[in-house]
């Protein structure tokens, strides 16, 4: 009984690194396209900040049940432009007024900002800028 206790905890475990590894690879072919391709995207709009707390796993929920206390969860910070979605720091999320108008530079594959600066209202575009390299 203990072997496969024992079994089942390692196919976990290698199953939680291999979705890790696969979204480790894929964020980076992005950024790697991104450079090859030597493209920034511009988009300018309403920016909205968003917070999101991870939902952790359910021997997490079992064991805050036991417990009964609640564990910090980490959390992941975004701001929305459009149908945009751009992961940034906390410091970043807290940086700018959620609803303002702002023009917005990234990396058009993985997503990546760049920069940010306030817009114009009376210039509406959703273009590209020319290239970094």
């Amino acid at each position: 009984m203990m072997f496969s206790k024992r079994r089942l905890q390692g196919g976990l475990v290698a199953g939680a690194l291999a979705v890790a590894l696969t979204k480790t690879t894929m964020k980076t072919i992005g950024l790697i396209g991104d450079a090859l391709a030597g493209k920034v995207a511009m988009c300018e709009g309403r920016i909205f900040a968003s917070e999101e707390e991870g939902r952790g796993s359910p021997w997490d929920a079992v064991r805050e049940q036991w417990t009964r206390v609640r564990r910090e969860r980490p959390k992941t910070y975004r701001y929305a432009i459009h149908d945009i979605a751009l992961d940034v720091s906390y410091e970043g999320s807290r940086a700018l007024n959620s609803g303002g108008y702002y023009k917005v530079y990234f990396m058009p594959r993985s997503k990546l900002l760049l920069s940010i600066e306030p817009a114009n209202r009376d210039h509406h575009t959703n273009s590209e800028a020319p290239s970094l390299f």
